[in-house]
């Protein structure tokens, strides 16, 4: 995919994302609440790394092709990665994998999003400084 391409769609999806949290948190549905939280919630978690996405791709957009190459290329594979355990996690009941409450799926999700926003950050600061050389 292209800069542009990344941009416009991870754009569409933090939007999308940053849509449905509102909804949720200021009761656009009224009465119909829990209709809304069970459809609306699924898709945001689908949606949640998207921002992130947006955030780096704004970042190596102006920088050399190479830089966004890198990135990407990490980028593709670990995203799908976070959003199955999203929603693997938000699906689970229980406390999934036999955890007993819902700060050890806080704390997975929490570990992949650092894990994801420093090996993004590491990777388009090595190369935009190998480049530089």
């Amino acid at each position: 995919m292209t800069k542009k391409n990344v941009l416009i769609v991870s754009g569409v999806g933090g939007g999308l994302f940053t849509f449905l949290l509102l909804a949720l948190l200021y009761d656009f549905c009224g009465p119909y609440r829990y209709i809304c939280k069970s459809i609306y919630t699924p898709v945001a978690y689908m949606f949640l790394s998207f921002p992130f996405v947006f955030l780096f791709s704004v970042l190596t957009y102006r920088m050399h092709d190479k830089v966004f190459h890198e990135w990407w290329n990490f980028t593709r594979w670990f995203v799908p990665i976070i959003i199955f355990a999203t929603f693997f996690l938000s699906r689970s009941s229980g406390g999934g994998w036999g955890l007993s409450s819902g700060m050890a799926e806080f704390a997975i999700l929490w570990l992949l999003y650092i894990v994801f926003i420093l090996s993004s950050l590491w990777k388009i600061v090595r190369t935009n400084r190998r480049l530089e050389k």
